[in-house]
């Protein structure tokens, strides 16, 4: 999923929709590349300082050694059977 660009009106409207509908949200004071922080639903938005966007969902994957011995990487499944790692990204 793509993060709706907040310099625009359709995107802060569509960060708010999703505020709106319970998804969690996070934030950071504007112009910094990192910093992303949780933040509580509220009826004050400050889009003149901080930034916001829908919290990413952290990604998982699992490395399994095939039959012929050779390592694979795959999408990580509650259907994933063998031996494995499973890993799962940290988001901060």
């Amino acid at each position: 999923m793509t993060a709706p660009d907040t310099t625009t009106t359709q995107g802060m409207v569509s960060v708010m929709q999703a505020a709106a509908a319970g998804k969690p949200l996070q934030r950071r004071y504007r112009g910094l590349e990192f910093g992303w922080t949780d933040c509580a639903l509220t009826d004050t938005w400050d889009w003149l300082n901080h930034d916001y966007r829908i919290r990413p969902a952290p990604r998982e994957w699992c490395l399994y050694i095939h039959d012929d011995g050779t390592p694979r990487w795959q999408a990580w499944t509650s259907q994933s059977v063998g031996q494995g790692i499973h890993a799962r990204e940290v988001l901060e």
